[in-house]
């Protein structure tokens, strides 16, 4: 198989299981679903951690250059060569 197309396929399998990663961890939180198997344990807590509210800070500090840098990073997508439906394009950015 061609590594572009592995690749495309490997991207539909992680926005599958991404979604379903997605759903039982929503059915975790409600309490859906039971959280112990008899081989795993899923646990459930709190976490806080500090937020920095950029929106406080006056303008003067937002405009000013010195306070910011330009990132780049490589960006890799790929697409299908048949008929473009919008869920099949995928992009990976990876942050060097």
């Amino acid at each position: 198989m061609h590594p572009a197309s592995e690749y495309f396929q490997l991207k539909q399998q992680i926005k599958e299981m991404t979604a379903r990663a997605d759903a039982m961890r929503a059915g975790f939180l409600s309490g859906a679903l039971p959280v112990a198997s008899n081989a795993h344990v899923v646990r459930v807590w709190q976490q806080r951690r500090r937020v920095f509210k950029r929106d406080r800070l006056p303008p003067e500090i937002l405009s000013d250059p010195r306070y910011w840098d330009e990132a780049v990073s490589p960006v890799v997508s790929v697409r299908s060569t048949t008929p473009l439906l919008e869920e099949e394009e995928f992009e990976l950015l990876e942050r060097w």
